[in-house]
C-alpha cells in the first residue's frame, strides 16, 4: 500500500519497504516490572530502580485486536511474570482469540512456579517456558540471583514436567536462559547436562548487558 505524501507543492507515493508486515508477528507484554529476585545483573537494580507496575485486564484487553494475526505473545519483561495473580487469565484471554499455531509464553525464575500453578497455565494455553539459569552451582547461582536458591528451578523443572504429562500436551516445551558472565561461563556445560536430564529442550544464551559500571568485571567478551 502506498502512502501519499505533499511537501511543497509536490506530491510524491511513498511505499513502505517490502520487509514491512502489514500486522505485528510478536509482542511482548510486560505483564510487571515486579520481582522477587534481586539480581545481580539486572537493570532494576541499577541506577535510580524501577517502580513495581501491574497490567491490569484493561490494558490488556487493549491488545486484543492484535491476537488473531499474531504469531508470539510473550509475557514479560523485566519483572517476574508469576508475581501477577491475573497471570493465567491473560494467557487464556490470548489463546481464546489466538492461532492454534501462535506461541504464547514467557520466562520466569521459577520460584514460585508450584505443581498446580503450571499445569493451571499449561491447561490455560502455555505453549512455552523458559527457567532462568545461571549456574547449576547452588553457592554461584545464589550469589547471581540475589533471594533464590538453585533448588527453586530444580522444582521449577519438575512442574513443568509433572504439568505436561498430567495435562496431556506433548506441543509444550520449556528449556531454560542463561546469563553468561566470567562467573557462569565455566558453568555452561553443567547447565547443558542439567537441562538434558530433567527434559528442557532448548537454551538460550545471552552476554549481560551492563547497564552500569558495578555490572563491567562481569562481562565475559
Amino acid at each position: 500500500m502506498a502512502l501519499p505524501t505533499e511537501a511543497a507543492g509536490v506530491r510524491a507515493e511513498i511505499s513502505p519497504p517490502p520487509f514491512a508486515a502489514p500486522h505485528p508477528a510478536k509482542i511482548f507484554a510486560e505483564v510487571t516490572t515486579a520481582c522477587n529476585f534481586r539480581c545481580a545483573m539486572c537493570v532494576k537494580q541499577s541506577g535510580p530502580g524501577i517502580p513495581d507496575f501491574f497490567m491490569t485486564e484493561e490494558i490488556f484487553e487493549k491488545l486484543v485486536p492484535a491476537f488473531p494475526t499474531l504469531e508470539t505473545l510473550i509475557l514479560n519483561g523485566i519483572g517476574e511474570p508469576l508475581l501477577h495473580p491475573g497471570l493465567e487469565g491473560f494467557v487464556k484471554k490470548a489463546r481464546q482469540n489466538m492461532s492454534s499455531r501462535a506461541v504464547i509464553g514467557f520466562q520466569t525464575n521459577g520460584a514460585l512456579l508450584s505443581k498446580e500453578r503450571a499445569k493451571k497455565l499449561l491447561a490455560a494455553g502455555t505453549d512455552k517456558i523458559s527457567l532462568s539459569v545461571d549456574a547449576s552451582d547452588p553457592t554461584l547461582f545464589r550469589s547471581m540471583r540475589e533471594g533464590g536458591e538453585a533448588d527453586d528451578v530444580n522444582r521449577a523443572a519438575m512442574a513443568l514436567e509433572s504439568a505436561r504429562e498430567k495435562t496431556g500436551r506433548e506441543d509444550f516445551l520449556w528449556g531454560a536462559e542463561m546469563v553468561l558472565t566470567k562467573e557462569t561461563a565455566p558453568e555452561l556445560p553443567k547447565v547443558v547436562e542439567w537441562l538434558a536430564r530433567r527434559g528442557g529442550k532448548f537454551l538460550l544464551v545471552t552476554h549481560i548487558m551492563p547497564y552500569d559500571g558495578q555490572a563491567l568485571p562481569m562481562v565475559a567478551y
